[in-house]
C-alpha cells in the first residue's frame, strides 16, 4: 500500500509554514493542491496547509454513478452506485473512517489523521473543514472555510463523458473509460451533463476542464488504450474553437506531435464531427451544452450560499428507495438563504414537495418534479446575500489578555480583503483593559491583531530588534463573517520577523 504517514507530518508542516509566510505579504494568495487520490481521508489532512484541494473523491464517485445508470445497472460486482448513499442520506451513521483500520497507512498513523467520518459527501466535507479550521464543523451560519475543488475532468485522467460510457468495474466503481461513438454520444452527453451540474452545485469552486463545456470527448486513437505510450494525450486534444479550424489560420486551433514517435494529437472522430459544435456556435445557442452549464455557473456565482454554504442531504419527499438510488438531492444553506439541488440519474420522474423558485434547470427539471436525466436548482428560502458595498463599520474585539499592553506596547489590527486590499494596518481604540474597537470596510475578509513595540505608529512585519514598527506578538487569522462585527481575540502567539 501507499505509505501516507511516514512523511505526512513533515509535509503538512512545510505547507502550513509556506501558506502562513506567503499570506503575511500577500494575504489574498490562494493555495490549491492536487493529491492524486480518490481516497478522501488520505487527502483531507492536507487542508491544514492548503485553502483548496482537487476533489477526486467526487469525480470518481459521480462518474461511477452516472455510468451505472447509463449501463442500466449492468456493472458486474459494482452494485453500490446509489446517489443517496453517496450524498450522505443512507449511510450517515455508518462506521466512520479510522486511520487505525486503514491498511494503506504505516507508522504513526494517528498523529496526522485526526478526523474521520462516514463514506459520503456530508462526512467528507465536514472532515475537510475540520482540518482547515483545527477541528470546527461547518454550520449554516458560517458555512465552510475549506474551499472544495470539484472538477469536471483534467489533463491526467479521462474526460467524464468517456467515463460515463465505461463498462469495466470493480467493487469500488468504474475502472476504465469507454469510447464515444455517433451511436452513444447523445445519451452519454446527458449523463455527463448531470455529473457536471452536480459538481457545479457542490461547495467551493468548480474547475471546468477546457472542452468539457462543449461536450468534447477523449477517445484513444485506434489500437491504443490507457496503458499505451502517450495515452494521456487523448485527454489533451485541441480546444474546438472553430469547426473548420486548422493550425495557423487564426482560429486558435492547435495540434502537435511527439518527437521520436508516430503520435499526433488531434481531434478524435467525435470531436471532428458536428455532434460537438464549436465554441462560437455554442455560445450563440441558448440551448447548447455550454449555456446549460453557464446557467448553473452563473447561479452559483450569484449567492454565497451556493459557494460556501452548508451542504446537507435532503430526501424528505423522495421516499421510494429506487428513486433515492438514482437521485442526488441536497440543500445549500448560508444564513437565511437556502437552495435545493436535485439531480436525477434515473429513468423515472421524481415528484418534489419543497416548492420554491427555479433558478436553473436542465431537461425539464422544475420545483414540482424532476424528470428522468434532468436537474434543477430551486431557491427555497431567503434572498441573495447582499454584495458587500465596502462601507465602514465598527468591529469590536474582546477577550484580549491584560499583558499585551505591558511596557506601553501598542496594538494594531491588520485587515485584508475587500476595501483593505492586500493588507492594511488600522489603529485600535480601547474600550476597556481587554476590549477595543477598530473601523474597517464591511467587506474585509480577515484580520488579526498585532502587539507592537512602544512608540509604533506604523507596524512593519520585517522590522527586527526593538525599533519602532517591530511586531512582538499576534493572534491567528480571524475570518470575518458578513454581518458579524464582534470577535474574541484571546489566543496570542510570538511573532519572529524573517
Amino acid at each position: 500500500g501507499i505509505n501516507y504517514s511516514s512523511d505526512l507530518t513533515k509535509n503538512l508542516n512545510f505547507w502550513k509554514e509556506l501558506n502562513y509566510e506567503v499570506k503575511k505579504d500577500y494575504p489574498n494568495a490562494f493555495f490549491v493542491g492536487e493529491n492524486f487520490d480518490g481516497h478522501a481521508y488520505h487527502v483531507a489532512p492536507f487542508y491544514e496547509g492548503f485553502d483548496s484541494l482537487f476533489d477526486f473523491y467526487s469525480y470518481f464517485n459521480l462518474t461511477s454513478i452516472a455510468s451505472y445508470f447509463y449501463n442500466n445497472g449492468s456493472t458486474g460486482s459494482y452494485a453500490g452506485a446509489h446517489a443517496a448513499s453517496f450524498s450522505g442520506q443512507w449511510n450517515s451513521s455508518a462506521t466512520p473512517y479510522s486511520a487505525n483500520s486503514d491498511s494503506d497507512l504505516k507508522g504513526s498513523k494517528t498523529k496526522s489523521i485526526k478526523y474521520g467520518s462516514g463514506w459520503n459527501l456530508a462526512g467528507v466535507f465536514d472532515t475537510n473543514n475540520k482540518y482547515r479550521t483545527g477541528g470546527q464543523s461547518a454550520n449554516s451560519t458560517n458555512g465552510y472555510e475549506m474551499i472544495n475543488g470539484a472538477f469536471t475532468s483534467n489533463h491526467d485522467i479521462a474526460r467524464n463523458i468517456n467515463r460515463v460510457v465505461g463498462n469495466k468495474y470493480d467493487l469500488n466503481g468504474l475502472t476504465a473509460q469507454g469510447e464515444l461513438t455517433s451511436g452513444n454520444y447523445t445519451k452519454a452527453l446527458s449523463y455527463s451533463t448531470l455529473v457536471e451540474i452536480s459538481q457545479l452545485m457542490l461547495p467551493g469552486l468548480t474547475w471546468i476542464y477546457y472542452g468539457d463545456e462543449l461536450g468534447m470527448t477523449g477517445n484513444f486513437p485506434s489500437g491504443k488504450d490507457a496503458d499505451s505510450p502517450y495515452a494521456d494525450l487523448a485527454y489533451r486534444q485541441p480546444m474546438k474553437w472553430s469547426a473548420d479550424g486548422v493550425v495557423g489560420d487564426g482560429s486558435m486551433t492547435t495540434g502537435y506531435g511527439i518527437s521520436g514517435s508516430d503520435t499526433v494529437v488531434e481531434w478524435d472522430a467525435i470531436n471532428k464531427s458536428s455532434l460537438v459544435a464549436d465554441a462560437a456556435a455554442q455560445v450563440a445557442d441558448e440551448n447548447s451544452h455550454y449555456n446549460i452549464l453557464a446557467n448553473f455557473a452563473k447561479a452559483k456565482n450569484s449567492d454565497q450560499a451556493l459557494i460556501n454554504g452548508l451542504y446537507t442531504p435532503y430526501y424528505t419527499d423522495i421516499t421510494n428507495s429506487d428513486a433515492q438510488k438514482a437521485v442526488l438531492s441536497f440543500t445549500r444553506t448560508l444564513g437565511d438563504a437556502s437552495y435545493r439541488v436535485v439531480v436525477n440519474f434515473g429513468n423515472s420522474s421524481v415528484s418534489l414537495a419543497t416548492g420554491g423558485e427555479v433558478v436553473a434547470s436542465y431537461n425539464g427539471g422544475s420545483a414540482a418534479s424532476v424528470p428522468a436525466k434532468s436537474a434543477v436548482l430551486v431557491k427555497i428560502a431567503g434572498g441573495d446575500i447582499p454584495t458587500p458595498r465596502g462601507e465602514d463599520v465598527t468591529y469590536t474585539v474582546t477577550g484580549m489578555p491584560g499583558w499585551i499592553t505591558d511596557n506601553d506596547c501598542v496594538i494594531f489590527a491588520w485587515a485584508w480583503g475587500g476595501t483593505a486590499g492586500q493588507g492594511k494596518w488600522i489603529n485600535l481604540t480601547y474600550t476597556s483593559d481587554t476590549s477595543a474597537t477598530f473601523v474597517a470596510g464591511d467587506n474585509i475578509e480577515c484580520f488579526l491583531l498585532a502587539r507592537c513595540v512602544k512608540g509604533t505608529t506604523q507596524p512593519n512585519w520585517k522590522t527586527t530588534g526593538d525599533a519602532a514598527g517591530r511586531v512582538y506578538n499576534q493572534t491567528n487569522n480571524i475570518t470575518v463573517t458578513p454581518g458579524v462585527t464582534s470577535y474574541v481575540c484571546a489566543q496570542w502567539k510570538e511573532y519572529n520577523p524573517s
